[in-house]
């Protein structure tokens, strides 16, 4: 009877040779589901990333394809005055569209147009002065809109600015006159719209993995490609 109970039973390195067969078990399986996690965790960063940036993207496009120059005349000149000279010419024009690309830490973008975001209908209809500023400490992008008001004379107004869009490290932009792709623009120099301008946003996540977005939006101003939509110029998400 002891000798039966003896033989049914289990020696010491069988039960370890099961138990590191468990372990070996479980450690794969919990790796597996570790990778499968790690990664579904990058995948919804870089989906959430890839979607705040599309939607700013297609919010300054929008805004961008409604700009808006006013007619421009020459400057007449004061009573018992010969003319204006060529600087006076220039400060007396309205800036209607004016950027600076290289300025990584500031107003990289302020225009005129009739598209304001982030309103009421009843307070949607008119000119608006849009600018775009980035905080490269904080990596915002904040955007300010107000009444449009030719009179460059009056008090100037404080801006509020509104965060549009986190976790940015670089904003490019690039303006087209149809011959050349130029880094600003500067409507007292040349006072004309741009026919286009190409946008690029960098973002990066806490992993300090980067994401790009970029398109390219034409002015209907000049005839753009306006029916295309913005859409349909943007790339697919590219991760550095």
């Amino acid at each position: 009877m002891n000798r039966r109970a003896r033989s049914n039973g289990f020696t010491l390195v069988e039960i370890l040779l099961a138990t590191a067969i468990i372990v070996t078990i479980v450690s794969m399986v919990y790796g597996g589901y570790f990778a499968v996690s790690k990664s579904a965790g990058a995948c919804r960063t870089a989906m959430t990333l890839s979607g705040r940036a599309r939607r700013t993207l297609l919010d300054m496009c929008r805004q961008i394809r409604c700009s808006y120059a006013g007619k421009i005349t020459e400057p007449v000149p004061p009573a018992g005055t010969s003319g204006l000279s060529t600087n006076e010419a220039a400060g007396s024009l309205v800036t209607y569209f004016t950027a600076d690309s290289y300025n990584r830490d500031g107003e990289i973008l302020r225009f005129v147009t009739t598209k304001r975001l982030f309103c009421e209908q009843k307070d949607s209809a008119g000119l608006f002065e849009v600018t775009y500023r980035l905080d490269a400490t904080e990596g915002t992008l904040f955007l300010n809109q107000r009444r449009f008001v030719a009179d460059t004379k009056g008090p100037a107004e404080d801006k509020r600015w509104r965060p549009v869009l986190t976790d940015v490290t670089a904003v490019e932009l690039a303006f087209s006159d149809g011959k050349r792709w130029l880094g600003e623009w500067d409507f007292k120099r040349m006072p004309a719209l741009p026919r286009a301008v190409r946008i690029d946003i960098t973002c990066e996540d806490e992993n300090h993995r980067q994401y790009r977005c970029s398109t390219v939006e034409h002015v209907v101003g000049h005839g753009g490609a306006a029916g295309s939509g913005p859409a349909a110029a943007l790339t697919a998400l590219d991760s550095k």
